[in-house]
């Protein structure tokens, strides 16, 4: 490490000694699901650079496993299953799609994950908007449009 006194420093945190004992465990396998299910984020994210770059776990673009987590979430705190789908799907079929599509060259970059989680959240608030206005999305109009 660069500075192994932060690293010591990070690993006598409570929940770092807790992600590391689980990650120690022989009866849980060290997988990215795994990890997936750690919090807080920060902390899991670092843990998986560290077993990528010793070769424990298979390499893979963090940010884009950072972005998936946070829709994941973002995804659950929507209330509406209607909009949770259009959302979903919006999401699979657009957002993640392009930013797999910016991965293919290399690594997606924290601008390209911020912009996406950008238009998710627009998409959420629009919804709910339009909810709030007593409108569905099938009966949205542009003078809807214009008005948000």
């Amino acid at each position: 490490m660069k500075r192994p006194r932060g690293g010591i420093t990070w690993t006598r945190r409570p929940h770092v000694q807790k992600m590391l004992r689980t990650v120690a465990d022989p009866g849980t396998p060290v997988t990215d699901e795994t990890l997936s299910g750690m919090s807080p984020r920060r902390s899991a994210a670092y843990l998986r650079d560290l077993l990528m770059l010793h070769g424990v776990l298979p390499p893979a673009d963090r940010n884009l496993a950072l972005f998936d987590r946070w829709l994941d979430e973002a995804l659950d705190r929507i209330s509406e299953p209607g909009h949770r789908q259009v959302v979903g799907r919006f999401a699979s079929w657009h957002v993640r799609r392009r930013l797999r599509g910016f991965a293919d060259p290399g690594p997606v970059t924290g601008k390209q994950t911020q912009q996406a989680r950008g238009e998710v959240s627009q998409a959420i608030a629009f919804l709910a908007w339009l909810h709030g206005r007593g409108r569905a999305l099938a009966d949205c109009r542009q003078a809807d449009v214009d008005a948000w």
